[in-house]
């Protein structure tokens, strides 16, 4: 019975783990949102792709905390919140 619920543990753990690496958390300062191109830009450089039914509410200068996941090649955003500066 222990054996099961070691081994029930551990491929738990070894399942969820991907999940956990997966998503990310990025703060910084809105450079720009292209609501065309579905992207926003940090100023420091880095971009971000926002999620599909976004509402463009961000303005350049605003400090923003980004949860996000690589999708291929982009980062896509699941997550904005306005931060305090």
């Amino acid at each position: 019975m222990r054996k099961k619920l070691a081994t029930g543990l551990v491929a738990l753990t070894l399942a969820l783990t991907p999940l956990a690496a997966s998503a990310h958390v990025t703060k910084g300062v809105v450079k720009s949102v292209d609501s065309h191109k579905m992207i926003l830009r940090l100023k420091d450089g880095s971009a971000f792709t926002l999620p599909k039914g976004f509402a463009d509410t961000l303005k350049a200068g605003e400090h923003v905390k980004l949860t996000w996941a690589m999708s291929g090649k982009r980062h896509l955003i699941s997550k904005v919140t306005v931060a305090k500066g």
